[in-house]
């Protein structure tokens, strides 16, 4: 009797070391992932991707994975090859300083700058600096005085017990003539410095020179579709959008296949796709290649004997609130083809109600007809594909670019290799 206990008691020591060692082999392999509450990433893959907790973090059908609140969910797929620990975190406020004064001053005016510290309750000491006391001066009260005219910038510094913020505020001094009772205001045309080596007349130089290197290669695409006319059907142009070369393979000798991407929305229904050539006022046929249409994102093909360039596309974690930004497309049609227009990143992540995608939310101005065409960044990179823009009165400027990270993954599961 003793023997056999002693053989059943061996039995499950045995199990309950397999089962221990099992479960410190599934910790060790269990990965942990911390993103901040309204951020996504994606796992490279096709995976089937399963949250413990949607109300930490949810998972799109595209499998991208977002933080919806502070806590903890493992993402694991349903073959448990993929196990993480996503630890979503609130982001920590940003101290800022807030500056209300305005920014334009007469030579001889006065103003006080008023500055707060936004997001820390710290105390804190100001400290200002001019850096061109022949344009504008500033006393240790943040009083700026206009001396002549030009652009002085006022680098005020702000200490608490805990750090130190620095931030810098441009003044612009204008000098006023007066004629004969009439006032005159005198703006010299100089080329003022803004930030350290990079003055207004690079920016506008490095946009002329995306938009000379790239403007054939951001293309229009046309949806043509079979109407009634009478008694027989007609093939009709009934839409047009913006598209970009973003990938070429050489089929044969000085013989190219082009690949554009363009939105979903632009080649909907479509029974015919051609693309439209703005610069040389040509159309050739193009063909479907793919299409998702909750991204809002399609890809077409065209072939051609021309050597287009071939848009890049920049990384998402590189573009901050505030960069500028170029977009480039057929505004309202081919009538206005290859315009460009110019602004800055209002805002990165952007999740919009009943969307699949995230967006880049941007003043640049997009009109109909821009839809499909890149949002460039001044290196010339795709940073957003401009799709869509709010349309009401009281709004202004604010378009929506489905973020390169959301373009690059769809692109990738295409295997076109």
């Amino acid at each position: 009797m003793k023997k056999i206990i002693s053989i059943i008691f061996s039995i499950i020591c045995l199990f309950a070391f397999i089962g221990c060692k099992n479960a410190s082999e599934q910790n060790e392999q269990l990965a942990i992932k911390e993103i901040y509450v309204g951020d996504i990433f994606i796992i490279e893959g096709d995976y089937d991707l399963t949250s413990s907790d949607t109300k930490v973090a949810e998972i799109s059908e595209e499998g991208i994975i977002k933080g919806i609140s502070k806590g903890i969910t493992i993402i694991e797929d349903t073959n448990n090859t993929i196990k993480i620990q996503l630890n979503v975190l609130e982001k920590e406020a940003i101290v800022n300083i807030l500056v209300t004064s305005k920014q334009t001053i007469k030579v001889g005016e006065e103003i006080s700058l008023d500055c707060n510290i936004d997001g820390s309750i710290d105390s804190f000491i100001f400290s200002y600096l001019s850096n061109d006391e022949t344009i504008a001066t500033v006393n240790s009260n943040g009083v700026v005085t206009g001396v002549s005219s030009g652009i002085a910038t006022i680098t005020i510094t702000a200490i608490s017990s805990e750090q130190t913020i620095i931030k810098d505020y441009l003044i612009y001094v204008k000098e006023e003539q007066f004629n004969n009772g009439n006032t005159t205001t005198v703006i010299n045309n100089i080329t003022y410095e803004v930030v350290g080596d990079i003055d207004l007349s690079i920016i506008n130089n490095k946009t002329v020179e995306i938009v000379d290197k790239y403007k054939e290669s951001i293309l229009g695409v046309s949806n043509y579709q079979y109407v009634n006319n009478g008694f027989e059907k007609v093939l009709v142009e009934a839409g047009v959008g913006t598209g970009f070369i973003f990938k070429v393979k050489e089929i044969s000798k000085g013989n190219y296949l082009y690949y554009v991407l363009t939105n979903y929305h632009v080649i909907e229904d479509y029974n015919t796709l051609k693309i439209y050539f703005g610069y040389s006022d040509e159309y050739v046929e193009a063909s479907y290649v793919a299409s998702n249409e909750k991204l809002d994102l399609a890809v077409v093909s065209f072939e051609s004997t021309f050597n287009y360039e071939v848009l890049e596309f920049g990384d998402i974690e590189d573009v901050k609130v505030g960069d500028f930004a170029i977009a480039i497309g057929n505004a309202n049609g081919y009538e206005y083809y290859g315009s460009v227009t110019f602004g800055i990143v209002s805002y990165c992540n952007r999740v919009l109600s009943g969307e699949t995608a995230t967006f880049i939310q941007h003043d640049v101005a997009i009109n109909p007809g821009n839809s499909g065409g890149p949002l460039l960044n001044l290196d010339g990179k795709v940073i957003g594909v401009n799709t869509l823009k709010i349309v009401k009165e009281e709004i202004d400027n604010m378009g929506f670019s489905i973020s390169s990270d959301i373009v690059i993954k769809y692109i990738n599961s295409l295997n076109l290799d």
